[in-house]
């Protein structure tokens, strides 16, 4: 099993208690950019229209990402895992560039819901299954949706202006 690095040594631990006789194996991922496209990339969504960062963001995007699995340096396959966990720091472009990687993966489980940027990536590579948490955050996101839509209703950000003005005006609901 292959586990981003971003996971305590805890969560490894405990993921090789639950599976006995199963490698777990710690994924760190190398990120560099030069620091001409770091300043430009930071600057650049700030300085510019929307029209021009859009343009130019796929060069701003570009980086040389590297592996290593249990603080070895990875330059070709990693032959030996089987299954992958997915986090939130597997974007696409890291993605793209780790499954090829990966010749006898087999599943790939994904703590987020949204697995888009990885199903592309497998379009074409059978045997490779894909899960996720499914609807586990259904009932949070719902009750946050419904929560800021009392909020707008109420007028809640314009009574909080008004509370630190000092001002006590009763506001119409919308």
């Amino acid at each position: 099993i292959l586990i981003p690095d971003h996971y305590g040594k805890e969560f490894l631990e405990k993921i090789a208690e639950v599976c006995p006789g199963t490698t777990v194996e710690r994924l760190t991922i190398h990120r560099q950019r030069s620091l001409i496209v770091r300043s430009l990339r930071f600057f650049s969504k700030r300085m510019f229209p929307y029209s021009v960062y859009k343009a130019i963001k796929p060069f701003l995007s570009k980086e040389n990402i590297s592996f290593s699995v249990n603080g070895k340096l990875v330059n070709g396959e990693i032959s030996d895992a089987e299954v992958l966990l997915a986090s939130w720091a597997l974007n696409r472009n890291i993605v793209t560039q780790l499954l090829p990687r990966l010749p006898n993966l087999k599943w790939i489980h994904s703590e987020m819901t949204g697995v888009d940027h990885i199903v592309s990536v497998l379009q074409g590579r059978n045997g490779v299954f894909l899960t996720n948490v499914g609807n586990v955050y259904s009932k949070r996101i719902a009750e946050f949706i419904l929560s800021l839509i009392f909020m707008v209703s109420k007028r809640l950000p314009e009574h909080i202006a008004l509370q630190r003005r000092r001002r006590w005006i009763s506001l119409p609901s919308k």
